[in-house]
């Protein structure tokens, strides 16, 4: 693997920076759902199981990227009620239960 600098680094270093990288956006995500008043009940390991490497690799902002949703919004952020999807699949699926 190589850093920005094009320099080798190695493997345990790159999934190192992974590790860092979920534990900080599982904290993020824990804050936005206590700030929302939403019921967050999973933890890391949970958290960590959900998201695989190819899936983490493939999350982002863009429409065919993956995001975490709740299966029923209402519910809890719990491993029975999220699930690991395609922002379109998410707004498809969140606009056919309005109708």
């Amino acid at each position: 693997m190589s850093n920005r600098k094009g320099l080798t680094m190695p493997r345990s270093e790159v999934y190192k920076g992974i590790e860092k990288e979920m534990r900080l956006c599982y904290a993020r995500m824990k804050a936005q759902a206590k700030y929302r008043n939403e019921l967050f009940c999973l933890t890391y390991d949970e958290y960590k199981s959900l998201w695989t490497i190819d899936k983490w690799y493939s999350k982002g902002r863009s429409s065919n990227a993956l995001s975490m949703s709740r299966v029923d919004p209402e519910g809890p952020w719990d491993m029975w009620n999220v699930v690991i999807e395609s922002r379109a699949s998410y707004v498809k699926r969140i606009l056919t239960k309005e109708k």
